[in-house]
Formats: structure tokens, sequence, C-alpha cells
């Protein structure tokens, strides 16, 4: 590192707390795909803080119509049951 600063390792336990999943996904869905860089520290297996706030910066999804943090998404006005759901005309005779 250039700044003299060591990266924040963190166990996949760390990881598992971080993400509110457990152990047993990290190493199986994120280490083992390599969905996640992580560094070997003999048969340890450790993650970067910065390479984690990566990824979940990656998984990052947006809804349409987002306009920031202030303002929450538009939605669209849920129809009743018995709206635009009429079996016979309203008006005329009857079939």
């Amino acid at each position: 590192m250039s700044d003299g600063r060591r990266p924040a390792l963190l166990t996949v336990e760390e990881v598992a707390e971080l993400l509110s999943v457990s152990p047993a996904y990290v190493r199986r869905r994120l280490v083992f795909e390599k969905r996640i860089p992580y560094v070997k520290v003999g048969r340890l297996v450790r993650v970067d803080q910065r390479d984690l706030e990566d990824f979940i910066d990656r998984g990052r999804v947006t809804p349409a119509g987002y306009k920031g943090a202030g303002a929450p998404p538009q939605r669209r006005k849920r129809r009743t049951s018995r709206e635009g759901r009429r079996r016979w005309p309203t008006s005329g005779s009857t079939p």
C-alpha cells in the first residue's frame, strides 16, 4: 500500500454478520463461486473491507422512477377487486 496502512481484512464470519447471512453462504456462494474478491492467508480466507463495500454497491438496485434519497419511489394505484371487472354491461339489455 502506498499510504502505509494495511487493508482491513475481514473473516468469513464477520462478512456473514455484516451481510446478515450464514458463514456457509459466504464460503459456498461468494468465495467458492468467486463472486467476491478474497485473500488467502495460508488456508484462511479473508475479505478486504473495500472489496465488500464494492460488492454491496454492485448489487444495489434502484427502482424505476426513483428521484433520490429524499423522495420515495412513485407507486401505481392498486385497482380494487370491483373496479374494471364487471361481468355485465352497466347499460343496455342483459345478454
